[in-house]
């Protein structure tokens, strides 16, 4: 089989992981460009649709959308149309997902036939279920692919294994946290050799709390808006917290926007952000949720100071991050890198599985075993280890060489393959302790051992330290060292924010398997100051720098810095933004209507304390303040040599109203990148 494709199902969302033999794993985009999709159906005559159009039309209460998948499986009797027939309702995600299994034989692998019809018995299909699908569920998904005639399929349980493995650089316990809507899922992982001894499911909090308060705050505002309505706030819930996610992320002094509950109506709603910020400092649902997971690690025997936290799903955030560092001392936030790095161990372990480094056999769900990722089975080094293999007759293999060429985003390796002998390359982020011509013996070594196949391989540079490549041939029991290689890769620093006042300059990122990061202050046309920062000096993931007196511009830099074998620091590419730090005050000093013979013309008066250093748009909504103003056309714009400092400007301009609502006008900059170079106070003003 020259494919291998895993599905891997939470609750809430679905991906669809493949690797063609000799390529490199690859998430599948499904029809809305997206990676990963919400696990959710709408039936529209005899077509199925997966994703976030069903889950919308689903909070919407449209009777053809399901959005409750496993708990569809719980009800016996459910059932859909399809194909002129009746389908038990577990059959929606086969149904949905074949929809996808034939573009991906068209698109993909060129298949000649495409028909999933004619490629369900040797389909190769892994399913990857997240710790929120229980063993009873993940039981009865398998068994409605197996009878549906897919007789390459097998659920396994290698993310967990991996993720372990890959993010972890010790063998302490690990809280696996799993955050999925309105529940969290806590599992625990007692060592890399040990299956999970503990799960449980924690209500309350599966995602940022802040949403929550935000859509309480959206419901207060509607039913106090309509007095006269009983609205239920549990059954407007999702709709009400999608929502508070435009709100939170709209970034906006003041939101207003129309919510359609279940009802059937239309709302109004118009958030201040002062208030909502308000109640945001007193938020505590994360850190109640907090105690009931550490109260669960005790009563499990655990001290959470032992054991480290990996937070998974719709928890895997800077906030959650905050939270659980309170009471563990290593939080892990799963970012799109680290993910990437995890499906190649997936995958890899899928491919050693089936005893082809490259190529895939028919499925037969591998053994969840606690090896390196992508590695044989290899013994610790221990007081006992067999001391090294002795050369029969005085005979050792030849070595092999090993030579990299290092590209961009990439590294190949090739090698010389011995004329006898089996070679393996072994992997390690350490030096091999092995010249080349040293006797090797390998069953004390630990470390990652690849099947090489033909006479290279590609390392893609997604990961950040230095990797060091070992190749051994065996021949008759005896293993013979080669040159080892190294490739160097250094991914820019994550999570990174910027920001600077009148006088401090600060910075934040995340410390993402980096030795450290270099950060370089320029202010104004000055000298730039470097620094560079270690975890193990500064386990802080932020600094402040001052700033001279009077600075009017400065440029801040971050890159991400690794330490080398031999003691030298490699940099990433610097992530770069510029502030300017003197900002022009505009008045928007009123609004006058033309009066009665000039009904439709208005006069809106500025004045600027100085020069100014960029135009201003003028922009006018009825009923509504003008938001979005990326996607407005502005009324008319000023340029910044018609307004003399110290004197009003008059703005007149024709507006022809449509309603009797009340008229908004707004003052912005007119390139809203340079923004950050004007205070006007106030924004918005309005007329009857």
């Amino acid at each position: 089989m020259n494919y291998c494709v895993v599905i891997s199902l939470s609750r809430r969302k679905v991906r669809f992981h493949y690797q063609i033999e000799n390529g490199i794993v690859q998430e599948y985009l499904f029809d809305d460009k997206s990676a990963a999709i919400p696990l959710a159906f709408y039936l529209n005559g005899d077509r199925l649709l997966m994703g976030q159009y069903a889950a919308d039309r689903a909070v919407e209460h449209d009777e053809n959308a399901f959005a409750d998948y496993f708990g569809l499986l719980a009800d016996a009797d459910a059932s859909f149309a399809w194909d002129n027939s009746r389908l038990p309702a577990a059959h929606l995600l086969r149904v949905g997902l074949e929809h996808y299994f034939s573009l991906f034989l068209e698109k993909c692998i060129s298949s000649p036939d495409s028909s999933i019809d004619a490629n369900r018995t040797a389909f190769p299909l892994y399913l990857d279920f997240a710790n929120d699908v229980s063993k009873a569920e993940a039981d009865m998904v398998c068994d409605m692919f197996e009878g549906s005639g897919y007789s390459n399929v097998a659920a396994i349980g290698l993310y967990n294994v991996c993720l372990f493995n890959t993010l972890s650089n010790n063998d302490r316990g690990k809280l696996l946290v799993f955050g999925s809507g309105n529940e969290m899922t806590v599992s625990y992982v007692p060592s890399k050799s040990s299956p999970v001894a503990w799960s449980h499911t924690v209500t309350g909090v599966g995602q940022d709390p802040r949403y929550r308060v935000c859509a309480d705050f959206i419901y207060e505002q509607i039913c106090m808006n309509n007095p006269g309505l009983a609205i239920n706030r549990s059954s407007n819930n999702e709709v009400l917290m999608k929502e508070a996610r435009k709100v939170l992320d709209s970034g906006m002094p003041i939101v207003q926007g129309t919510v359609r509950l279940d009802l059937g109506v239309d709302f109004e709603y118009q958030i201040f952000m002062t208030q909502l910020k308000n109640r945001l400092v007193q938020c505590d649902d994360a850190r109640v949720t907090l105690s009931e997971v550490e109260n669960l690690v005790y009563n499990n025997g655990g001290q959470p100071a032992a054991i480290d936290v990996i937070l998974q799903g719709e928890v895997a955030t800077d906030y959650f991050v905050d939270v659980f560092k309170t009471r563990f001392s290593v939080v892990i936030n799963v970012t799109p890198e680290s993910e990437r790095s995890v499906w190649n161990a997936v995958f890899a372990q899928l491919r050693m599985s089936s005893g082809n480094a490259d190529g895939f056999a028919p499925v037969a769900a591998p053994p969840v075993q606690s090896t390196s990722v992508a590695s044989e089975p290899m013994s610790s080094v221990s007081a006992t280890a067999q001391a090294p293999a002795v050369p029969r007759n005085g005979r050792v293999p030849l070595p092999a060489s090993l030579a990299v060429e290092n590209l961009t985003n990439e590294a190949r390796i090739r090698w010389t393959n011995p004329g006898t002998g089996l070679l393996r390359i072994y992997v390690a982020d350490k030096v091999f302790p092995y010249s080349k011509g040293d006797v090797v013996d390998i069953s004390a070594l630990t470390a990652q051992a690849l099947r090489p196949v033909g006479d290279s391989m590609t390392v893609v540079k997604d990961f950040s330290g230095q990797r060091f490549y070992l190749p051994v041939v065996e021949d008759n029991g005896v293993c013979c060292a080669g040159n080892q290689v190294s490739v160097v890769s250094v991914l820019p620093p994550q999570g990174v924010a910027m920001d600077c006042s009148d006088t401090s300059a600060m910075l934040r990122w995340d410390w993402n398997g980096i030795d450290g990061v270099r950060i370089r202050v320029k202010p104004d046309s000055g000298n730039q100051q470097q620094y560079d920062i270690f975890v193990a000096d500064h386990p802080q993931n932020n600094a402040t720098y001052s700033l001279p007196s009077n600075t009017s511009t400065a440029e801040l830099s971050v890159a991400s810095i690794i330490a080398l074998h031999d003691g030298s620091l490699v940099e990433s590419s610097f992530e770069s933004k510029s502030f300017s730090l003197h900002k022009v005050m505009v008045d928007f000093i009123e609004i006058r209507k033309g009066g009665l013979f000039a009904k439709n013309k208005y006069t809106i008066v500025v004045r600027c304390n100085e020069q100014l250093p960029v135009g201003l748009s003028l922009y006018a909504a009825e009923g509504s303040f003008p938001i979005g103003l990326d996607r407005l056309q502005p009324m008319t714009t000023v340029l910044p040599e018609q307004v003399t400092p110290g004197t009003n400007y008059e703005i007149v301009v024709n507006y022809e109203r449509k309603s009797k609502q009340e008229l908004y006008f707004r003052v912005a900059a007119a390139d809203l990148s340079q923004a950050d170079k004007l205070i006007i106070s106030p924004e918005f003003k309005s007329i009857k």
